[in-house]
């Protein structure tokens, strides 16, 4: 009883470890995708983009859950990779990244003046936040 205890709390501390993991391997494979240096739409936005809209442009997505994978960052601290000049003083970069074809399926960068205090706190100290 005690080795299958012991088996089972084993299987769960590596699946938590897996979990914690995936998100890190995703913003890798983003960071490798964004090398390609392609030239992404920009939308101005006059005063504070708010993370509500953020949403709202990921759901008008219609995206699949088990392969599609929606995140955001901070667009100045990518500007190299993406090929980009701040125009303003706040940039994000938001997209999909699908797992099946290992590649961004859709992005956009979105300027405005400042982030809303939601935006601030998840991205929090990260360039690339995977959002789920």
């Amino acid at each position: 009883m005690n080795k299958l205890l012991i088996g089972l709390g084993i299987a769960a501390v590596a699946a938590a470890i897996a979990i914690i993991m995936n998100p890190k391997d995703i913003i890798s494979k983003i960071r490798k995708k964004l090398k390609h240096k392609e030239i992404y739409p920009v939308k101005t936005i006059e005063g504070k983009v708010n993370f509500q809209d953020i949403v709202a442009w990921f759901k008008s997505l219609s995206l699949d859950k088990n392969k599609d994978v929606p995140f955001i960052a901070k667009a100045t601290e990518l500007k190299d990779m993406l090929n980009y000049e701040t125009k303003k003083n706040a940039a994000l970069f938001v997209g999909v990244f699908n797992e099946e074809k290992n590649e961004i399926i859709h992005a956009q960068i979105i300027e405005a003046d400042s982030f809303d205090d939601k935006i601030l706190e998840v991205l929090g100290n990260e360039a690339i936040v995977v959002l789920n």
